[in-house]
């Protein structure tokens, strides 16, 4: 006890600049409103609001920078008996939900796949027992680049009560929930992730790591080789409470957040209740500056769009930001990070492989991104590859390290040749 009250107290003493704003009666009612997600273009607030024992997801949309409608069940899964946290894929064609109880369930709360087939989302399917197990299973947040979906669970093997983990989507195959490990899983209890648009930013909450209340918020990152993450860092007061505050979200410019909490009632001295907070997140604690890229990729020849695979390297760290693979026909903006010098890979059998190399500028969204049409050259004899991420220092022949990313690839595509010819 003493130990805690010593830790608050560094915590009044550091406390951040920072105005905690309750959104208004449009949203936050006397019922019960949490999980809040905001919309790509930042101007939709979806949450859940729990009425008696039933929960429904719910929408407000925003007008200039304050006003918010009066909030509706989100129209989608308003006919669903209930529905808990979910999460859209930014290509808007997928979105995982949590129901709890459901007849084709396995445990006390699965992760249902919705998906959105001619303008409508279809009745949720169950994602089968790989996925979910006979305990708590929810919470899912997809990443930016739909490759990845992070969620809550108290299954067995944890390192707590509930822990977060990650399901990875490889060639549309949805791999096996792996768990992410004692640098972000405590002996306590860990959940409501929220991956940012940066794929490198986590924000979760947590009982077991030390904080201000019964729960806090912590914020993680993958480090400079993109493969672990640091020490979860606490957000500090006043975003952290002596209440129960958690299940947060960030807008897309990676400044204003919203989160939920009961501080605020206690405050009234009334009955504890859950309502959404909303401030803007000190730069410190903010995500890495992320902006959007709409790829196209096409037959040189016949101009029609192809399926390929592509990578996007952060050439100054070598650090893979995306690996996917481009559909026909599916428009899906591409998080990447807003002033770097990126290079662009892309490979598909029948095909010279492609590089690219651009520097986003910050500022685009997902409703208007950076456009980028790339033409693909079949194979014919003897012709040229041309590499375009190799760079030299000025007036010099030395290699830059941004140039090592393009050369290994070409390495690589050596050596699979030599191996098809043996």
């Amino acid at each position: 006890m003493l130990a805690q009250i010593k830790l608050k107290q560094k915590f009044f003493n550091n406390a951040q600049d920072v105005k905690l704003e309750k959104l208004p009666p449009q949203i936050n009612t006397a019922n019960l409103e949490y999980l809040p997600r905001i919309s790509l273009n930042d101007e939709s607030l979806f949450f859940v609001r729990k009425i008696y024992d039933k929960e429904m997801i719910y929408v407000s949309t925003k007008s200039g920078d304050t006003l918010w409608s009066e909030a509706s069940p989100f129209e989608a899964w308003a006919s669903l008996e209930s529905a808990g946290a979910f999460s859209i894929a930014e290509d808007k064609s997928r979105a995982i939900l949590t129901l709890c109880y459901h007849p084709k369930g396995i445990g006390s709360c699965d992760l249902f796949l919705s998906r959105k087939v001619n303008g409508l989302w279809s009745q949720p399917t169950h994602l089968g027992d790989v996925i979910n197990s006979r305990e708590w299973d929810a919470q899912p947040c997809f990443s930016a680049d739909g490759s990845r979906i992070y969620f809550s669970s108290t299954r067995k093997g944890g390192y707590g009560g509930s822990d977060i983990y990650v399901i990875n989507i490889i060639d549309n195959k949805w791999q096996e929930p792996v768990n992410m490990g004692p640098n972000i899983n405590s002996p306590g209890n860990d959940d409501a992730p929220f991956i940012h648009a940066d794929g490198q930013t986590l924000y979760f909450r947590s009982d077991g790591w030390p904080g201000m209340g019964s729960y806090d918020l912590f914020m993680t990152r993958l480090d400079q080789d993109g493969k672990v993450y640091t020490d979860p860092v606490n957000l500090g007061h006043p975003i952290n409470t002596t209440g129960d505050d958690g299940a947060f979200a960030l807008s897309p410019n990676g400044k204003t957040a919203y989160y939920a909490t009961d501080y605020f009632s206690k405050q009234s001295n009334e009955i504890p209740n859950l309502d959404i907070i909303t401030f803007t997140l000190p730069e410190s604690l903010r995500s890495i500056p992320t902006t959007y890229l709409l790829l196209e990729i096409v037959d040189a020849k016949t101009e029609k769009t192809i399926a390929a695979e592509f990578e996007i390297i952060d050439l100054s760290t070598s650090h893979k930001l995306t690996k996917s693979q481009h559909l026909p026909n599916i428009s899906r903006p591409i998080p990447i990070k807003s002033g770097s010098n990126l290079g662009l890979f892309i490979q598909k059998n029948g095909y010279l492989p492609h590089s690219e190399n651009f520097k986003p500028e910050f500022g685009r969204t997902a409703d208007e991104p950076y456009k980028l049409v790339v033409k693909l050259q079949p194979i014919t004899e003897r012709q040229p590859i041309v590499l375009n991420n190799i760079f030299f220092d000025t007036n010099s022949s030395k290699l830059k390290s941004e140039s090592y990313p393009e050369l290994d690839k070409l390495v690589g595509m050596l050596q699979n040749e030599a191996a098809n010819e043996n």
